[in-house]
């Protein structure tokens, strides 16, 4: 969308008044003239994998009120992000988008690129998220809501420039506020005061904290704890004190939001949604290995199960069953236009979303829903390790397409989620359509491509 497109969707929102005074006015209206409308709590963990919480099968972690939060709600058990790293989840989260499209293929300011690579560098943006693109804040504003981020947020520019009112930075040190007090208590805080604050709705809040990402620094009770605690056996098993405490932390740190909207009444008519930018790390990046996603292949960085694969629960109390959970593939690009419809924003909608609206799921309603294939798009070389990619999967087939060697890999995920048996040379014909079916989507994104260098 251009930035006249852009101004043009909003200006019918905001051009009788400034923008905060206009959404308290439509707030005000709303609550005088019908029922309460939903709220909207959105935690996005950093770095936290598919198989960090006790309700997703870790036995070294303690997340109780994670645990309890899916018992509550449902658990997704195919979610995955848009992107193995950050800065392009996020900002496929925020407008219903692939990174592909949004040319935010990597995190903010990624620039590893081997001398010897057989394929150049893309010219992705390295700015960020563009800012005529349309978010679901400025979405939600424009329909009378309170906006809030809280924490990091890695997309590029400013929260306030992409429809946020109120914004609070990471603590000052990694993990820590500066004056003694960990992530969990510092966030708790704010987000306290932004429920307290907005208490007579509708908001729309974003939790995004720092944890679980490295530096690995844990609060050093949590860490004696773990280190005292006896460790699973496994050749990968989950085992780094430090990582737990940080997860323990996190657990508490949704216990007390949790917590804070009971005691303001505001649970009932508020959804919670928790999930993570990607998969967990699960090599060793800056002294230790954090984490293991098994029984998901590698981690953060690639595009193999482990790195795109997430948490998602939601709770959505009086439509979403109690302890569901749904098999059914999602990804990033489906939570703006989710929202919006729950929101009942769906009219102001961008019209070249790639997202799908997925409350047919939450209300267990699968035979309503058609899923599409899903697609990603990295052509970069990780930190990690990983290589340059695309990938896409339809069904229980996924197919990856190595950038730099040409090579494809096939796996079927229902026999072989850990995707140790290449199936290419067994199903040429199943290899054909797949290809065939990423190139059309690279094609209509306009997807930047590494080109092959000159011999």
């Amino acid at each position: 969308m251009s930035q006249a497109s852009r101004r043009s969707f909003l200006a019918g929102f905001t051009a009788v008044a400034g923008a905060g005074a206009l959404s308290g006015l439509l707030r005000a209206a709303a609550a005088a003239t019908g029922p309460a409308r939903l709220n909207f709590l959105f935690i996005l963990m950093d770095d936290m994998g598919w198989a960090d919480l006790g309700c997703y099968g870790s036995i070294y972690h303690e997340t109780p009120n994670l645990d309890r939060l899916a018992s509550q709600g449902m658990r997704f058990t195919q979610a995955y992000a848009a992107c193995p790293v950050c800065s392009p989840t996020r900002s496929a989260l925020l407008t219903g988008k692939s990174p592909a499209k949004l040319r935010v293929t990597d995190f903010l300011v990624g620039k590893r690129w081997p001398n010897d690579s057989p394929i150049t560098p893309v010219p992705w943006r390295t700015t960020g998220l563009d800012p005529a693109e349309v978010t679901i804040a400025e979405i939600l504003k424009a329909g009378g809501y309170a906006t809030g981020q809280l924490g990091k947020w890695h997309v590029g520019g400013k929260p306030q420039d992409h429809g946020f009112d109120t914004v609070v930075p990471p603590p000052p040190k990694a993990h820590w506020d500066g004056t003694g007090r960990y992530e969990d208590a510092y966030f708790l805080d704010h987000a306290g005061k932004f429920l307290e604050a907005q208490k007579d709705g509708p908001f729309y809040l974003q939790l995004w904290p720092a944890l679980v990402h490295i530096p690995l620094q844990g609060d050093p009770e949590l860490v004696k704890k773990y280190r005292e605690k006896e460790k699973p056996a496994g050749d990968k098993p989950q085992d780094s004190p430090v990582y737990a405490a940080m997860m323990e932390s996190t657990d508490r740190l949704v216990g007390g939001v949790l917590k804070k909207l009971d005691d303001l009444g505001l649970a009932q008519r508020t959804v919670v949604i928790f999930s993570s930018d990607n998969g967990g790390l699960a090599m060793n990046e800056g002294g230790t290995r954090p984490t293991s996603n098994a029984p998901w292949r590698e981690g953060k960085g690639f595009l193999y199960e482990g790195g795109i694969r997430v948490p998602y629960l939601v709770r959505w109390p009086g439509v979403v069953k109690p302890g569901s959970t749904c098999d059914v593939p999602i990804t990033s690009v489906d939570f703006l236009p989710t929202i919006a419809a729950l929101s009942g924003s769906a009219a102001r909608l961008p019209a070249d979303l790639e997202g799908q609206n997925i409350a047919p799921l939450l209300r267990g309603e699968t035979g309503r829903y058609k899923p599409s294939p899903l697609f990603w798009h990295y052509p970069h070389y990780a930190n990690q390790g990983g290589p340059p990619g695309a990938a896409v999967r339809i069904g229980d087939d996924k197919l990856i397409h190595w950038y730099a060697t040409d090579a494809m890999e096939l796996y079927d995920l229902k026999t072989d989620p850990g995707e140790t048996t290449n199936l290419v040379p067994a199903r040429p014909d199943k290899v054909k359509a797949l290809r065939a079916l990423l190139d059309e989507w690279r094609t209509r994104t306009a997807a930047q491509i590494p080109e092959k260098r000159a011999p």
